[in-house]
């Protein structure tokens, strides 16, 4: 089962809050508290706020507080405010007032998803319909037939 949060209209920019969300997933929801606890960067409060809502949510929901795991963090834009600072020669200048929404899911189990890797390269001749595999003994033997 899994529960998620969202937190809108964070008045921190996604770029401040992106850095600190791959440190926390993957992890134990305890062991996240944990780390966002003693972390330096400002999101980190605010981050830790919303981690302890969804563990309050899913315990609601009848699910272990112990097997919870972060699954998924993520950190999308919100509104722009735009602003205006005035600078020297009577010109004008634009301040982006960034703000981000936070999305975190927790479930009862994490799964990564496994990652496919080929054994040899392999490279298909296109004269031929083969399949040619790049070993040198192999291509020796072809020249001698």
């Amino acid at each position: 089962m899994e529960v998620s949060v969202k937190l809108n209209n964070l008045r921190t920019s996604p770029r401040k809050v992106r850095p600190v969300l791959p440190i926390i997933k993957g992890k134990s929801a305890t062991d996240a508290l944990n780390i966002l606890r003693f972390s330096n960067k400002g999101c980190a409060r605010d981050l830790y706020q919303l981690l302890k809502s969804g563990i309050a949510a899913a315990v609601e929901h009848e699910m272990e507080k112990d097997q919870l795991v972060v699954s998924v963090a993520k950190c999308d834009q919100a509104q722009t405010l735009k602003r205006h600072r005035f600078k020297a020669r009577g010109r004008v200048t634009k301040i982006k007032k960034r703000s981000s929404h936070i999305t975190l899911s927790l479930s009862d189990s994490y799964q990564k998803k496994p990652e496919v890797t080929l054994d040899k390269p392999v490279e298909k001749d296109m004269k031929k319909d083969t399949v040619a595999v790049k070993d040198k003994k192999d291509v020796n033997n072809k020249k001698d037939e």
